[in-house]
């Protein structure tokens, strides 16, 4: 069930930029699914990331179908945590591009899914922060990371299992920022890193819940 979609063109600019992203969540369930189909072809050549968050038990690396990602390599970044995993993959094609993932479980948990498609960047060296549980938090601060490339495409992802309102990112801008009908919360924000040094996200948040995060950056 898509919960949010959002496009924006590179307009053939030379900076990294974010062409579309999606995001989505399967039902509270044993064994999740879920999928997300990108509103528009994706671009040959342009990055592919995908984030999953799940409540509990195993996540399994995704899949693609669609003449833009049907032979996709998924690299798992960084080391994984907290319910949370980001793959990258280059696009070989330009064209449909649907992303699905599954789990595995004991019981009923909750899987959220985010694809974001960026130009400008490549896979090479990308620098990822921890994954990060966050407790309860009015305004929260999300672990952070430090590159040498400047122009780095730096991408902030926020997810939770419950119902949460988030609100005044900084420094990211926020790409995707809703919730589902079983009311997991999905957020995905981007900043462009112009010189090089260290980030650190903030956000608030109503009702003090806690989050599970990681940001990567993407370097031109």
């Amino acid at each position: 069930m898509p919960l949010y979609t959002q496009s924006r063109s590179a307009g053939g600019a030379a900076n990294p930029a974010v062409v579309q992203s999606k995001a989505a969540a399967g039902a509270f369930a044993t064994n999740p699914s879920t999928s997300a189909a990108y509103t528009s072809n994706v671009t040959s050549g342009n990055i592919l990331v995908v984030t999953v968050y799940q409540s509990g038990g195993t996540i399994n690396t995704p899949t693609g179908s669609g003449a833009g990602c049907t032979t996709l390599t998924y690299t798992s970044q960084g080391t994984p945590g907290h319910g949370m995993n980001i793959w990258t993959a280059t696009a070989g094609a330009t064209g449909a591009c649907t992303i699905s993932d599954t789990g595995t479980s004991t019981g009923n948990v909750a899987l959220n899914l985010v694809v974001v498609e960026i130009s400008g960047v490549v896979t090479t060296t990308p620098v990822v922060s921890a994954y990060d549980a966050i407790g309860a938090c009015s305004s929260c601060t999300g672990t952070g990371l430090t590159t040498s490339v400047g122009n780095s495409m730096v991408l902030t992802f926020i997810m939770r299992s419950a119902g949460a309102t988030v609100s005044a990112p900084s420094p990211f801008s926020f790409d995707i920022n809703a919730n589902n009908s079983q009311g997991a919360y999905n957020g995905v924000g981007h900043y462009l890193l112009v010189a090089a040094g260290s980030y650190t996200p903030t956000w608030t948040a109503s009702g003090s819940p806690g989050f599970s995060d990681v940001s990567i950056a993407l370097h031109p």
